[in-house]
């Protein structure tokens, strides 16, 4: 199994303010489109030779709240009992498996 834990604003975390991009002219967008085909590459590698992939946002690691610390313990556990290949844990108590032919 692999573990990534992912930064709001390198990852673009949708829907998160710290996700938005800065005014400053260089060419943001660009770079994170580039940053997500990569993490879909590299999950999608991961799961052809077998491996699952656990990917946990910044906001559920450093955001008081953001999800009790009971409910990851809860998603982490399910997912490491179950057939999954991919799970994606994020703030807003939000918890989404995804298989390996959804986008990153």
């Amino acid at each position: 199994m692999a573990t990534f834990a992912h930064g709001w604003f390198w990852h673009q975390h949708d829907g998160c303010r710290h996700g938005q991009l800065p005014d400053t002219g260089h060419p943001w967008a660009r770079k994170f489109q580039c940053t997500r085909a990569r993490d879909l590459a590299r999950r999608s590698a991961l799961n052809i030779a077998g491996r699952r992939v656990l990917r946990v946002g910044e906001c559920v690691l450093l955001v008081a709240g953001a999800r009790p610390k009971e409910g990851l313990d809860e998603a982490v556990a399910v997912f490491l009992a179950g057939r999954q290949t991919f799970l994606r844990i994020e703030g807003r108590g939000v918890t989404r498996s995804i298989d390996q032919a959804t986008a990153a």
